[in-house]
């Protein structure tokens, strides 16, 4: 089984996770198994819009974010989420190792669950969206030094998130009040909550949805 990725950001060809699109637009993510080899050409990913340049980039970001925060204690993880810097790919197949090691969190409960309701939104765009809320809802469960150590950097990207988000004029995500409690239950058993510094319950993210999406009645 042989990887060619022409995207640089989700880690897929290093993880059994593999997100399938069908005729009705519906993703569908399923568990696979991890390549024997991958072609990691960044020239491939050349044709990528300035959009999903800046929304893989930001999930590649959560990736190391979620890994590095959260409750597994693996030092190579650790050490591969914290030397992520300037090439996003080499950047992803790190953030990518350490997300295969630990498991994610509460930003990929919930924007694994989201992009299935709403097909508009990838997948990077809900992650970018989710880090600062996300992060001050964990910050009580993570070791202040840990904590601080990672800040700066969950600082300038949200930063560089938000110009961007401005720059290539794209709205904030909508989502409608009668989905809230089918995202609630899923995103609360999502295998990625085993990893998160604190329990991720209903109510967690109910609070985050609330800060973070505009939230359409009716």
């Amino acid at each position: 089984m042989v990887a060619i990725p022409t995207t640089a950001g989700t880690g897929s060809y290093i993880n059994e996770w593999s997100v399938l699109l069908d005729q009705e637009n519906s993703r569908i993510s399923i568990p696979c198994r991890s390549p024997d080899l991958a072609v990691v050409d960044p020239v491939l990913t050349v044709s990528k819009s300035p959009a999903l340049t800046l929304f893989t980039a930001v999930d590649c970001f959560a990736h190391g974010l979620e890994s590095y925060l959260g409750q597994k204690e693996v030092k190579e993880a650790r050490d591969s989420a914290l030397q992520a810097r300037s090439r996003l790919f080499w950047a992803d197949l790190l953030t990518g190792e350490a997300m295969r090691l630990t498991g994610l969190g509460l930003i990929h409960c919930i924007a694994n669950i989201l992009p299935g309701l709403y097909p508009q939104y990838s997948h990077g765009q809900i992650c970018g969206a989710l880090m600062t809320a996300v992060y001050s809802y964990n910050a009580q469960g993570v070791d202040p030094d840990r904590r601080q150590a990672i800040w700066t950097e969950l600082e300038q990207m949200d930063k560089l998130f938000q110009y961007y988000m401005q720059q290539l004029e794209i709205p904030p995500p909508r989502i409608r009040d009668e989905d809230v409690e089918k995202i609630k239950e899923l995103a609360a058993a999502n295998i990625n909550g085993a990893n998160n510094p604190r329990p991720v319950t209903g109510e967690a993210v109910q609070n985050v949805l609330e800060q973070v999406f505009l939230v359409e009645k009716g």
